[in-house]
């Protein structure tokens, strides 16, 4: 996964038409996905999961810069709009998984079927109009990067004409290095919530099962509606004003965490509010970029990796503090408190420089 997200941007840089890469991992990913239940042994499972987990991030990169190149500067909806979608694909996930096991025989079926809604929502995107790298300019623009007569007429021969500046030139990597450190942070206190706050509940607060299930439950609507509501928020406010209402929302929800008078319902609520002011940073920390810097495809693999890494450091952390004596049970809260002093660092250093 990690791997797709990033290299793809080097090859998006190269071939500079998204839609053609996109048909290309589109192919591949079906081939893997649709013969999945064919697989004979766990290498070979695990070889196609690798293969679906490489192809479902490159597909993230391509998309979304896609959107940068298409939009530019007025990306911010967009790119809200298709971060809250992976919200809904994340709440789907568990529930389906669950169907297709109480099958029995019939799973096979059923997985065909959301494997092939998959594939078709993909090829869906391939209808949708999708900019080139502004490195190629219309022809009206010869006039200015080819040395066109004084009345801006120029030769209409090629549809495209070469930029002289290289869009490499123009990329601002420190900002893309603190658009992608503030991702980075933000996905490692969802992670940590997304995947420990069902044991939490149950292991540190006593929690039955189903109350433990509905938290969990709570915590991803509630990220996932944060982001539609970004994605209608940001049309009238500017991205850098939602990053910084979400650091400080998330800051006083931290609270609940650490009061002395704390419950476990308010330590959950605490931890459903730091995710709730997380979720704005995967969209709008790279529409701030974009409205400062040109987004490479290079760029977005850059973000797209340290987005990755911050979900390994949020799942894997915490996992490893369960085994401290001196963390035990707080191993949660410390990723989490860890993660959000690190966002605040990272956004204030970004939105004032």
């Amino acid at each position: 996964s990690m791997t797709g997200g990033f290299a793809i941007g080097f090859v998006l840089d190269a071939v500079r038409d998204p839609h053609a890469i996109l048909t290309v991992l589109l192919i591949v990913k079906a081939s893997i996905e649709l013969t999945m239940p064919f697989g004979e042994s766990l290498p070979a499972l695990s070889a196609q999961l690798a293969g679906i987990a490489f192809c479902g991030n490159a597909i993230a990169t391509v998309t979304t810069t896609s959107i940068a190149w298409t939009y530019g500067k007025l990306m911010g909806l967009q790119m809200n709009i298709v971060n809250a979608v992976f919200g809904v694909g994340g709440s789907l996930a568990a529930p389906l998984a669950v169907l297709c096991r109480r099958l029995g025989t019939r799973s096979t079926f059923a997985y065909w079927a959301i494997a092939m809604a998959d594939v078709a929502f993909v090829a869906a995107a391939l209808l949708v109009p999708a900019r080139a790298n502004p490195k190629l300019a219309a022809p009206a623009d010869r006039a200015k990067v080819a040395g066109a007569d004084s009345d801006g007429k120029a030769e209409l021969g090629e549809r495209y004409v070469e930029l002289r500046d290289d869009p490499a030139e123009v990329v601002d990597w420190l900002g893309v290095a603190l658009c992608g450190a503030s991702v980075l942070f933000a996905t490692m206190c969802e992670t940590a919530i997304l995947f420990w706050l069902f044991y939490f509940a149950v292991r540190e607060l006593g929690w039955s099962v189903e109350a433990a299930g509905l938290v969990n439950t709570m915590f991803m609507v509630c990220f996932t509606a944060t982001r539609f509501v970004c994605g209608w928020l940001v049309t009238f406010v500017n991205a850098s004003v939602i990053l910084s209402g979400g650091l400080a929302f998330s800051i006083v929800a931290s609270l609940g965490m650490a009061s002395p008078w704390h419950t476990g319902e308010l330590t959950c609520l605490g931890m459903i509010g730091v995710g709730m002011g997380a979720a704005p940073y995967a969209a709008n920390a790279i529409t701030v970029l974009g409205q400062r810097s040109f987004i490479s495809g290079r760029a977005q693999g850059v973000i797209r990796i340290l987005s990755a890494f911050g979900a390994l450091i949020g799942t894997s952390g915490v996992g490893f503090l369960h085994n401290v004596p001196a963390v035990g049970g707080f191993g949660l809260p410390a990723v989490v408190y860890a993660g959000l002093a690190a966002e605040a660092i990272v956004t204030v250093v970004m939105l004032l420089r």
